[in-house]
């Protein structure tokens, strides 16, 4: 079944909201701590506080660990995949938390204080202090290290999110035009979390699917937030930001969320497509524009190749993340 919806006119949009350049930012997950570890101030309390920065739902439960958990972290933080896998989705903030999302306050060279600054529930233990800032410098990360000023956090609300590109990138377009500056969100990749909550794999250090549309965002979505003109239809969810590096052409974002309806809209202008679907046959893993995502056998990224779109209706099949790179949208016409 195709349903015709509307007209996406880039040329005619308005500014709504801008973004803070480090929009998608993530979180290290800290396994409970070490059996018997006597560091001050490395304890993390079992529950945390409602952030003052806005409601989030733990994503993690609380689990004891071996004496060699800090280790893991350690080498998993140090692996050179894993680090190129997240420097491409930089540059972000980077917020460490513990079980039950407690706040990990992250010290200053050699500062350790006896006891977590007010707003955090312990302090990183002194083991894993250079690791985890060599690895923020090394991806060009802010550590979030402060309650103020407040990021912003709005993480996503379920492990389901994260495993689901479909809901992540619809979650992302709607904190972005609600006015969310830095939607913070669990997790990159953690040991403790349950394997459906990280964007890379913990075993193999492989994107998830959620990963390949959070790079699509990273690599087309500007900071210059856009009004799509198309919010109310059911099923069809359509965002648009400038287009990164070019102003003055736009992205668009065009989800469908439904099982079963087709979409077509009309589109006056010529753009580059990037279209991702799962497929079924791979487990999961996303296509675009029907190639299928991977790493080389050396572990690099895919070029990222767009499709380009003549002007006309477009069609946007079910269950699919569409992005819509449109360069020369401002020198358009206007369509409404």
């Amino acid at each position: 079944m195709t349903v015709s919806t509307g007209i996406l006119a880039p040329g005619s949009m308005s500014l709504v909201t801008t973004i803070d350049e480090r929009f998608q930012s993530f979180d290290i997950a800290l396994p409970e701590p070490d059996a018997g570890a006597s560091t001050p101030g490395a304890q993390v309390s079992s529950s945390a506080p409602a952030s003052t920065t806005g409601a989030r739902k733990p994503l993690r439960a609380s689990s004891r660990r071996p004496p060699s958990a800090s280790a893991g972290v350690a080498n998993e933080l140090a692996d050179r995949r894993f680090r190129s896998l997240v420097r491409a989705l930089s540059p972000m903030v980077l917020q460490v938390s513990g079980p039950s999302a407690a706040r990990i306050y992250v010290p200053r060279h050699d500062e350790f204080p006896p006891r977590p600054p007010q707003g955090f529930d312990a302090v990183l233990p002194r083991e894993l202090q250079p690791q985890v800032i060599d690895f923020a410098e090394s991806i060009g990360a802010d550590l979030e290290t402060i309650q103020t000023p407040p990021i912003g956090d709005a993480g996503l609300e379920s492990a389901e999110e994260l495993l689901d590109p479909v809901e992540y990138v619809d979650r992302l377009g709607a904190l972005a035009r609600s006015g969310v500056s830095i939607a913070a969100h669990h997790a990159l990749a953690t040991q403790e979390a349950p394997m459906q909550t990280s964007l890379i794999n913990e075993d193999d250090h492989t994107p998830r699917p959620a990963y390949w549309a959070a790079l699509l965002w990273r690599r087309l979505m500007g900071t210059a937030v856009l009004d799509s003109g198309l919010h109310t239809i059911e099923g069809l969810h359509v965002y648009a930001h400038a287009l990164r590096g070019l102003p003055e052409g736009v992205a668009a974002l065009v989800v469908n969320t439904s099982p079963t309806i087709t979409r077509r809209l009309a589109v006056p202008i010529d753009c580059v497509r990037y279209t991702l679907r799962a497929d079924v046959s791979e487990g999961g893993a996303l296509r675009l524009n029907g190639r299928l995502l991977s790493l080389s056998s050396e572990g690099s990224l895919p070029r990222l190749t767009g499709l380009p779109t003549r002007r006309g209706p477009l069609i946007f099949t079910p269950r699919s993340i569409t992005f819509l790179a449109c360069p020369d949208a401002k020198r358009a016409p206007s369509s409404r």
